[in-house]
């Protein structure tokens, strides 16, 4: 992004309120990238990875103008039947 576009990327996390802080005092950012992870089962990767309704909430509390959704398995499965075959 240029010098006057802010960028935001999650990074592999859980959601918490940490995210409404960093809105608060880096913000307001131009595009964010929130990855959606293996959430489920919910008791046992609940702190790993958010799920899709706790990615709009930080998208919402984080100030953010745009959102890129990442899910990097189903950007791996397109890929492997291409390279296999």
């Amino acid at each position: 992004m240029g010098a006057a576009q802010r960028f935001w990327f999650a990074g592999d996390t859980g959601y918490c309120g940490v995210f409404k802080e960093i809105g608060q005092r880096y913000g307001p950012f131009d595009l964010s990238a929130i990855p959606i992870g293996a959430y489920t089962p919910q008791w046992m990767l609940k702190a790993q990875h958010v799920n899709p309704t706790e990615a709009v909430q930080i998208h919402q509390v984080g100030k953010k103008s745009m959102c890129l959704q990442l899910r990097i398995c189903s950007i791996l499965s397109m890929l492997i039947p291409s390279i296999s075959g």
